[in-house]
């Protein structure tokens, strides 16, 4: 069980790797387009053999990083509530739908500049039609670009439409940035888009590994845990409580930061399945994993018994009874693929402790 374990938390350390360098690594590579005194810069991201994410962006100052992104009623809500952070570029048609993600003062005062291309971000990030439609903007190690999410009927050919109708707001925020001169982040912020990348890859990192946990079990990949019930009722108290935890700590780690919501935004939508997940799933391999023990044989009984269907395919499932070995408690469990018996029928099952005094059984055998 060891080796799984070591399957799951190397999941995690790859996947929090891959968003950090995502995050903090040298800016994507693409195709280089246009002329040598106005280049441009495009790329189609892929998952599975499937488009999946378009990008398009020109080059920009080195030293501004922020992100534009879509703003919620939960952003202005927390916005008038002092939780969120945002500079304001005086323009009513962006400030409303844009959420500036950026520490430095002198990226809203660049985005109030240009006011035509600010407004044409901001009609964009509302946009429904393939061809106008933007997700998010970022601007980091010297490259502003767009992203656009392409949806399952969508086509690189009509999300692109006409690139140059894409790069002018690009270029004018550009060379605004450029005139604004170098850019001044806050006091004691300029670690924190460092410190909310960090954030965001512990939080893939326990979803990811979690999620993987999960898996393993439902597929009964991993012996079967006893009381499998109380498991899942223990984790919907305890993802909850981690998940408080990491907002209040993400909020301290970032501070008055305007990156402060956005983490913690993430840390509840994304982090709390992940806490659950690992509450549950990775809790029971951690369990199973670090006992060490032999475990004792113990007399359980059939108390029911099903057939389970799965995509039109059936298989029996039998419900065992009986007591743990040293404490006498009651402990059930479920166990599928094994023929359905009577009712009472007597079964011998070897029952391990667990790292964590979670019962957990394996060796499942019919005594009669």
């Amino acid at each position: 069980m060891q080796i799984f374990l070591a399957m799951l938390l190397a999941a995690g350390l790859l996947t929090a790797i891959g968003v950090l360098y995502n995050r903090l690594g040298p800016v994507w590579s693409g195709a280089r387009r246009g002329t040598q005194q106005a280049p441009w810069f495009r790329k189609v991201d892929r998952f599975l053999w499937q488009a999946s994410c378009y990008r398009l962006g020109v080059d920009a100052p080195a030293d501004f990083e922020f992100s534009l992104v879509t703003e919620w009623p939960l952003d202005r809500y927390a916005k008038a509530r002092g939780w969120a952070f945002e500079d304001q570029i005086g323009i009513s048609e962006f400030d409303e739908k844009v959420y500036i993600v950026a520490d430095d003062p002198r990226v809203a005062e660049a985005l109030g500049r240009v006011p035509e291309a600010a407004r044409m971000l901001a009609k964009a990030m509302e946009s429904v039609a393939a061809d106008q439609r933007v997700s998010e903007v970022h601007c980091r190690n010297g490259r502003l670009w767009i992203e656009v999410d392409l949806g399952k009927s969508d086509t690189v050919a009509e999300i692109e439409g006409d690139p140059q109708q894409r790069l002018r707001p690009l270029r004018q925020i550009a060379e605004s940035l450029a005139r604004v001169g170098t850019a001044q982040s806050r006091p004691h912020k300029a670690g924190a888009a460092k410190r909310h990348a960090v954030v965001d890859a512990l939080v893939w990192a326990m979803l990811v590994s979690g999620s993987v946990a999960t898996l393993w079990f439902s597929l009964d990949l991993l012996p079967g845990m006893a009381n499998a019930t109380t498991i899942w009722v223990r984790a919907a108290w305890i993802a909850p409580l981690l998940t408080a935890l990491g907002v209040v700590g993400a909020g301290s780690w970032l501070g008055r930061s305007a990156r402060r919501f956005a983490a913690a935004k993430f840390v509840v939508f994304a982090g709390g399945p992940a806490a659950f997940f690992w509450a549950s799933g990775g809790a029971s391999v951690v369990n199973i994993a670090l006992d060490d023990g032999l475990g004792q044989q113990v007399e359980m009984r059939l108390v029911d018994a099903w057939t389970r269907s799965v995509k039109s395919r059936g298989y029996p499932v039998i419900r065992l009874a009986g007591a743990a070995p040293d404490t006498a408690t009651p402990i059930g469990i479920d166990v599928e693929h094994l023929p359905i018996t009577p009712v009472g029928t007597r079964y011998t099952v070897r029952v391990h402790a667990g790292a964590l005094g979670w019962p957990w059984v394996d060796a499942v055998a019919p005594t009669d």
